[in-house]
């Protein structure tokens, strides 16, 4: 198996990774290479199909009379980073 040095981890995500390997019951090591095994096989998103998924949406809420404004979408948008 091969070996990897990560170096300048930010302290809370260090802290978040202790914690969580607690939590779990396994070591740090274990808890990153699970970390890393979810990241790296995550499904890549199919931009386009989410775009025509979205004017899809967009389309019907039209047409069901309801209209977004650009102000509502940049609002919602902010809201959901918190």
């Amino acid at each position: 198996m091969a070996s990897i040095t990560i170096k300048n981890i930010p302290d809370d995500i260090h802290q978040r990774l202790v914690a969580k390997a607690k939590n779990n019951g396994r070591s740090l090591n274990q808890e990153v290479i699970l970390s890393l095994r979810q990241a790296a096989c995550e499904a890549p998103r199919n931009v386009e199909k989410q775009l025509l998924e979205v004017r899809e949406h967009h389309r019907q809420l039209q047409t069901a009379g309801v209209w977004i404004t650009p102000e509502e979408v940049q609002a919602a948008k902010i809201a959901g980073r918190k």
